[in-house]
């Protein structure tokens, strides 16, 4: 769940598919609420204020980011596919499955544009 406290979209639910696209054995968890924080007990009202003085709805913003990184999965160009493609690439390399993150970042656009990325993240569902 998005939580308010990040003013960017969570993206990351959505690498394990990818990971799990290119080879790599992955478990995925998560919960289905987010605690108070203890720092920051403003931050899990329904509508949390900004910064700015602009108010943020957590449920609009979690779901804008399912349908952003539903469209980066299909292979829709743009900040949510890069996000992707970088940290499926930073992982790959990690994991030595491949010499550079260049070549990594190939491999992970593939699995992008052939929908196999997206079919394993609807059979998880």
């Amino acid at each position: 769940p998005y939580d308010g406290f990040r003013r960017s979209l969570p993206i990351s639910p959505l690498l394990p598919a990818v990971l799990a696209a290119c080879g790599v054995p992955v478990i995925s968890h998560g919960v289905e609420s987010v605690g108070p924080s203890l720092a920051s007990p403003h931050l899990n009202a329904p509508e949390k204020m900004s910064q700015d003085g602009s108010v943020n709805d957590s449920q609009a913003i979690a779901n804008t980011a399912a349908q952003v990184g539903q469209r980066a999965l299909e292979g829709e160009a743009g900040p949510a596919r890069d996000s992707l493609i970088y940290a499926a690439a930073v992982c790959l390399w990690h994991l030595g499955q491949h010499a550079s993150v260049a070549k990594a970042a190939d491999d992970v656009r593939e699995v992008l544009d052939s929908g196999e990325a997206l079919t394993g993240f609807h059979a998880a569902l």
